[in-house]
């Protein structure tokens, strides 16, 4: 059993080259189709590729993200396509896994479990999606403390969850970085795998969305481990928020129609939080709780206060750093850490603002 595996190229050139290189050496991946979205890339250099076939797309203009995957989508003769981001590097036996889980299961589609770092000591959580109740529920938590403490305890259970899971499950959604399909189950009444309505971001929800509706499986493989490097190509002429707002309005406008998320009208709340300040290297956090009994903790990092959703690191010892080479990938903004005990849960918040 084998597959096709699919590249969308956005000025990611050397991140694209290099997963060429890795694909090309797997066994299970008998060909490679490359959408290039930025004229960034040239069939001469992949002349080298002689014993599987390596073919270039490119487009005269970014056509977007969903819209680029179904063209290869639709070049691949196998029926199983991996859709995979230029940031994304698969461990050995990963897609091996995929194939396997996704035979045995009779599963539409499969993913991976990911980690940010080639050491694996930041876990990358479960694609949160979308839907109405989980938008509320954000708004709802950065207002008032009890739904921050609740949704914060619904978010923590599927995640662990999600990480300590042995054998393959289902997930309501998978993340669009790395996803094996059966395209043939997945093809929308125009014949296509992705909506191409969404130029790019929720493309993946919405893919997880229809497949579900159509009662076919989405597993997750925790055998499969794959690196994202996440967020490494540059933004299409918009800012990335503006994007992500506008992919949103096309979703909410899909599945809820003109119905809008009621406004909250309350202050903002302010957990107790360390500001650590504008930082230009990586810091050293150590750890002021010691409880009296056993147990795991993390270090947890975020985007907002809430920490849905967040990256997971488990903080073995009093004083916790982030590597140089996860510090150098993120991009500049601010972040959110916090220490969490399995037992004694929060214990101490900080955030910083990256240079």
């Amino acid at each position: 059993m084998s597959c096709a595996a699919v590249i969308v190229n956005y000025f990611t050139r050397e991140l694209v080259e290099s997963l060429v290189d890795d694909l090309y050496n797997e066994n299970t991946v008998s060909s490679i189709y490359i959408v290039d979205n930025s004229r960034d890339l040239s069939s001469p250099s992949l002349n080298k590729y002689k014993e599987k076939p390596v073919k270039l797309i490119v487009n005269p203009e970014n056509r977007g993200y969903g819209a680029a995957a179904n063209q290869g989508i639709k070049c691949a003769r196998e029926n199983w396509v991996l859709i995979v981001n230029p940031d994304v590097r698969f461990e050995p036996g990963c897609i091996e896994s995929l194939l396997h889980a996704a035979d045995c299961y009779q599963a539409s589609i499969v993913g991976p479990r990911f980690y940010l770092d080639e050491e694996k000591l930041f876990r990358i959580p479960p694609a949160s999606g979308s839907s109405l109740w989980f938008d509320y529920a954000q708004k709802a938590a950065q207002s008032f403390p009890l739904d921050a403490d609740l949704f914060s305890f619904y978010w923590t259970i599927r995640h662990d969850r999600f990480w300590s899971a042995c054998e393959p499950f289902p997930e309501p959604f998978l993340s669009g970085a790395a996803l094996l399909i059966d395209k043939e189950r997945l093809k929308n009444k125009e014949g296509n795998v992705f909506d191409e309505n969404f130029f790019l971001y929720f493309e993946d929800t919405d893919l997880s969305i229809r497949t579900l509706e159509q009662g076919e499986k989405i597993l997750c493989v925790p055998q499969a481990e794959a690196i994202h490097f996440y967020d490494q190509s540059p933004s299409p002429g918009f800012s990335k928020a503006a994007l992500m707002n506008q992919a949103k309005n096309v979703f909410q406008a899909k599945y809820y129609g003109d119905l809008e998320i009621p406004s909250i009208n309350s202050p903002n709340r302010s957990p107790h939080i360390e500001d650590l300040g504008i930082l230009e290297e990586p810091f050293s956090f150590e750890s002021r709780n010691q409880a009296p009994f056993p147990e795991m903790k993390y270090f947890e990092i975020g985007m907002s206060s809430i920490f849905i959703p967040f990256v997971q690191a488990i903080f073995d010892k009093k004083t916790f750093s982030i590597p140089s080479h996860v510090w150098n990938r993120l991009r500049s903004g601010t972040y959110f850490g916090r220490v969490r005990g399995t037992l004694t849960g929060v214990s101490e918040v900080c955030k910083w603002k990256k240079l």
